[in-house]
């Protein structure tokens, strides 16, 4: 599967390469959705209406983002050693994420694993869904 090579970066690797993962459903949307903001300063008097909300030097908060990776193998053997090479990667804590766009780099993502949400693997054990939680704790820091 040639096609899947060169589209998914973990940690500057070629994601297809060193562990048989390709992009899962909504994983470009996952990344793509905006992060929240830290809460404002806000105060309250009895001398005026409602609430008065400090929007100035606006910050934005860490945030928590769910990744689905396809796992393939072409053998049973092949697929437990993929499996294995990505938890791996997770279990290493801090994880680079990038995705390639027609040959060129996009955002590399800082993410901190936390944990599985989801698993589903065929009954030949050749390919598995896995969504992963992360934490990105600084959206800002996309190097």
């Amino acid at each position: 599967m040639t096609s899947q090579k060169e589209q998914l970066l973990i940690n500057g690797h070629d994601a297809w390469d060193l562990c048989g993962a390709v992009m899962g459903s909504g994983f470009i949307d996952a990344l793509s959705s905006p992060a929240p903001m830290k809460d404002y300063i806000e105060g309250t008097s009895r001398l005026t209406h409602g609430k008065t909300v400090i929007t100035d030097n606006a910050r934005r908060a860490s945030r928590e983002v769910t990744l689905r990776f396809n796992i393939h193998g072409d053998t049973e053997a092949e697929f437990n050693e993929h499996r294995a090479a990505f938890y791996d990667l997770l279990y290493a804590g801090e994880v680079t994420v990038q995705v390639l766009y027609d040959g060129t780099g996009g955002d590399v993502y800082h993410l901190v694993y936390k944990k599985p949400s989801e698993y589903a693997g065929n009954r030949r054990r050749t390919f598995c869904t896995v969504a992963v939680k992360f934490e990105e704790p600084d959206p800002t820091y996309r190097s």
